[in-house]
């Protein structure tokens, strides 16, 4: 049976007996593990953990610095790129809550992304550093993420209902489930389309499970009049022309919505010839839909 390495698993040759024509396959298969050992070495990560001036080496390659500045603020001081060869990888990381930075400094007049050194100043701070063969370049970093405003882009925090009801605070952003929960109401009711009889009672449904929170009423021409084009919609406000007795009145219960209309009908303003002027509405031209929240 094919056996496979501990670490990547490639396969190994079967081998039936060692000591016949099948021997290569034994020193293969000892190969085989030297290769894979090799590769894991080469490519794990190797911690160090330091709190001084760190003088770096070729023995730097793949290894994980974990720096800690509580003692005070020091170099690491890195060997130079021409003798790490291009491609030399290593990591250095600041572990530590002080202020003292850790600082990343190349050799001799050598850079890391152009400039003659890399600060690490706030906890868990860190650089993924790479050589070329001249310089260094920062591969991977810290990304500083600030808090949100109204000038800068950030982290922000979501406000809670009672943050978001008191009002007053500046940095807390709001949800959807904020002004749901916080208005009061979880329904939401709109008609079909009803017809307009002067002094006529409409009856509604509304099939909220209580009486509204808040309700109202509009209508939407259907037929062009008074500058007034197919589709308009227009709020209804109550009684609008009590001397004509024109205008809506409109209550509810936990079942339904009732729109009274005046013995007038209903009223708008002229868009054309004297606008602005109140008048009746032709009742055929127009439909009424109630709307309902609760």
């Amino acid at each position: 049976m094919v056996s496979t390495t501990t670490n990547y698993g490639y396969n190994k040759p079967a081998v039936n007996d060692a000591t016949d024509e099948d021997l290569w396959g034994g020193y293969l298969n000892d190969a085989m593990d030297d290769i894979d050992g090799d590769m894991k070495t080469a490519t794990d990560w190797v911690t160090s953990a330091i709190s001084t001036t760190h003088t770096g080496s070729t023995s730097d390659r793949n290894k994980l610095l974990l720096c800690s500045a509580s003692g005070g603020a020091f170099d690491v001081d890195l060997v130079a790129a021409a003798t790490a060869g291009s491609g030399f990888s290593m990591m250095v990381k600041k572990t530590d809550s002080s202020a003292n930075a850790v600082t990343i400094d190349p050799n001799g007049a050598e850079t890391i992304d152009g400039a003659a050194s890399f600060a690490l100043s706030s906890q868990y701070d860190y650089a993924l550093i790479v050589s070329d063969g001249s310089n260094w370049h920062i591969i991977s970093k810290t990304v500083a993420v600030n808090s949100a405003s109204s000038t800068v882009a950030g982290i922000i925090e979501i406000a809670t209902d009672a943050e978001f009801q008191t009002g007053t605070d500046t940095a807390r952003a709001i949800t959807a489930a904020n002004v749901k929960n916080s208005i009061g109401f979880t329904e939401k009711f709109l008609s079909s389309a009803q017809t307009i009889t002067a002094a006529g009672t409409i009856t509604v449904a509304h099939g909220l499970s209580q009486k509204p929170l808040f309700f109202g009423a509009y209508i939407k021409c259907t037929s062009s009049e008074y500058g007034w084009s197919t589709g308009d919609e227009r709020e209804c406000f109550g009684i609008e022309d009590s001397a004509n007795n024109r205008g809506i009145d409109m209550w509810a219960d936990a079942t339904n919505i009732y729109i009274q209309v005046g013995l007038g009908g209903m009223t708008i303003l002229r868009r054309t010839g004297t606008t602005g002027q109140s008048v009746a509405i032709t009742t055929s031209n127009w439909q009424l839909y109630a709307w309902a929240f609760g």
